[in-house]
């Protein structure tokens, strides 16, 4: 007998009996396409949280490593360290001499019409006066490396 749907609205007659929903086969997947529908967040969470069980299941115990592999690890951190740290000191010394360059170029213009130009310059420079000898007179580094960081880059370089 096929299944009869009755809508909240309708009147029943005395002796007739309420008929019930019952999902059929064919409704089955729509209700549950609804389903995941309205708690697709949840779903999403769920399978991520599957996939990161499911690696911890399937991935092997490592045995531990021998203390010469350890060393030898620590020894490469090590070097690779000592070797960043060298970069970021050549870094952060061009980018000093840029700033100096730079304020060598201020200065330069400002004593244009000094008597005396070398004193108006070592005055105004400071004691950044003994750098001046790789300044070009429009600020640039004399014969700046390639890696040379602009202004931008040293500025972010000098408050991190």
């Amino acid at each position: 007998m096929p299944t009869r749907y009755v809508s909240s609205t309708r009147v029943l007659r005395p002796g007739e009996a309420e008929a019930v929903e019952v999902p059929t086969a064919r409704a089955l997947p729509g209700a549950v396409l609804g389903f995941v529908r309205r708690h697709w967040a949840g779903f999403i969470f769920l399978g991520f949280a599957l996939l990161i069980w499911g690696y911890g299941q399937l991935a092997p115990d490592l045995p531990p490593e021998p203390p010469e592999q350890i060393q030898s690890r620590r020894a490469a951190q090590l070097d690779q360290a000592k070797a960043q740290a060298a970069a970021t000191a050549r870094q952060r010394a061009l980018c000093n001499q840029q700033t100096i360059c730079t304020k060598f170029a201020t200065a330069r213009q400002e004593c244009a019409t000094a008597g005396n130009y070398k004193n108006c310059v070592d005055i105004k420079m400071g004691k950044d006066a003994i750098d001046l000898y790789p300044c070009m007179n429009d600020g640039r580094v004399w014969s700046e490396p390639a890696d040379m960081q602009n202004r931008f880059q040293c500025f972010i370089q000098s408050i991190q």
